[in-house]
């Protein structure tokens, strides 16, 4: 995510059309031909719309002289380019000290579609969606910490919900119970609860992913009293997409393989 000033855009843009307003004041009293102001009363108020959504009040009130000039069949040359310069410098002035941020293609797709390959996770447990979400934005506007944050609360639901249904979720439901989850595995198989024998095969799969996922931050992140404390904030996109991956690949398999009638 990089920042930048729209204004050197709208500058840009008066510039390049310098030489084709200057043939249009030739022609004076001229009136717009019927197939100009059709195109103008189209794409007007789109225009509008979007510069009602960044509230750029005087802007705004130039356009719609403008969409009203388009709108009379003997409107010329000469009013149209007067509103159109007045435009120009409206939107220069309030564009002028707004900052604006541009995402990269690769950026962009975790913002706009901050869903994807979750979506068998978000049928499974519609309550994740929210720090999914979150997590891919935060993610592609460069918030690793805060991308990490909300991914953790989707893996950490993760590991209540198995540890529910092995029955060892205990008086502080989350993260520590993925170590009674270890010792599960660590007794021999006779010694295990009918539960915990119904399911060994499947926790003997999973139990890996949910390591992966505390090997993934356990540099970064202290567990203490069942709480995740931050030990450094400072992380790269690769930790960050390492830890949103190694979550995703422990949810979609607990959507897919674990017992549904259960959780």
């Amino acid at each position: 995510m990089k920042p930048f000033f729209p204004v050197i855009f709208t500058t840009l843009y008066e510039q390049s059309g310098s030489a084709d307003a200057s043939v249009r004041v030739g022609l004076g009293e001229a009136c717009i031909p019927k197939a100009t102001q059709e195109s103008a009363r189209e794409l007007l108020p789109k225009q509008r719309k979007y510069c009602a959504e960044l509230g750029l009040i005087a802007s705004i009130a130039t356009i719609d002289r403008i969409i009203d000039l388009v709108s009379k069949p003997s409107c010329t040359w000469t009013e149209f380019n007067k509103l159109g310069t007045e435009l120009q410098g409206r939107l220069n002035d309030e564009l002028f000290g707004a900052l604006f941020f541009s995402l990269a293609p690769s950026e962009a797709g975790y913002y706009t579609n901050p869903t994807k390959d979750w979506e068998q996770v978000i049928k499974a447990w519609p309550k994740t969606q929210i720090d999914i979400e979150e997590s891919s934005r935060c993610f592609a506007c460069g918030r690793y910490a805060a991308a990490i944050f909300h991914v953790l609360l989707v893996a950490e639901f993760g590991v209540i919900e198995v540890s529910k249904v092995l029955e060892v979720s205990g008086d502080r439901p989350g993260w520590a119970a993925l170590e009674r989850l270890e010792r599960i595995l660590d007794k021999p198989y006779k010694d295990r609860s009918p539960v915990e024998q119904k399911h060994s095969e499947l926790l003997k799969q999973i139990l890996p992913l949910m390591l992966a996922m505390k090997e993934s931050w356990r540099h970064k992140i202290s567990h203490v009293e069942n709480r995740l404390e931050w030990l450094d904030t400072d992380f790269s996109p690769q930790i960050a997409d390492e830890i949103r991956t190694a979550t995703r690949g422990f949810m979609r398999r607990l959507a897919t393989d674990f017992p549904r009638e259960t959780l």
